[in-house]
């Protein structure tokens, strides 16, 4: 007798064994499923970032690069475009930030040069509004990841024909009509991309 009982407690603990490696492997099979599940939406997402991202076209239009020659300040330099986004300029750089007064172009070219945004305008009153603007974009805009700066120069212009002109190296957006989220998809496009990197 004693044989069978404990022929039906192996039986039952086999059984029990059985059931709870079923219920392993079953777990273990759902977490697979579930793991390709995230990988397959995940590659599907990245696609679609990236093919929404590869259709934009980049903010601005591109201007003939014009060199990058070093010049000693206050050199007289001719520029053939105007705004210029390339092109000789000083060795040395425009303040980063908002400046009240107009600043010569040799100086923020160099800044072009190193990756920096330049915004420019025009307006026979000064435009108090539009600067406290781009006041506002200067303070909250993100620092390059490499100098840890906000590379950006907003400055008069009075040679502008629009009331407003972004500029990276090579490329120039002009417009009539201030608008944040357009400014920041410019700042972010060429952030850090001209030819000289430096802060």
């Amino acid at each position: 007798m004693p044989k069978k009982k404990e022929h039906r407690v192996l039986t039952r603990r086999e059984r029990l064994e059985r059931q709870a490696e079923h219920q392993q492997r079953q777990r273990t099979r759902n977490l697979v499923w579930v793991g390709a599940g995230v990988v397959v939406v995940a590659a599907i997402v990245a696609a679609i970032v990236l093919l929404t991202g590869a259709n934009q076209p980049a903010p601005g239009v591109a201007v003939p690069i014009a060199g990058n020659d070093h010049v000693p300040v206050n050199s007289p330099i001719r520029f053939d475009h105007l705004p210029p986004s390339s092109g000789s300029h000083f060795a040395q750089e425009a303040t980063y930030g908002v400046q009240d007064a107009e600043v010569p172009e040799g100086y923020w070219v160099h800044n072009l040069e190193h990756g920096a945004v330049v915004v420019l305008y025009n307006c026979a009153d000064g435009c108090p509004d539009l600067v406290a603007q781009l006041r506002d974009a200067y303070s909250t805009f993100p620092r390059s990841a490499q100098f840890n700066t906000v590379k950006l120069v907003v400055a008069p212009y009075p040679k502008l024909q629009t009331r407003l002109a972004y500029l990276a190296w090579g490329r120039e957006l002009l417009t009539d009509t201030y608008n944040r989220d357009e400014l920041f998809r410019f700042y972010q496009a060429y952030l850090d991309r001209g030819p000289e990197l430096a802060p």
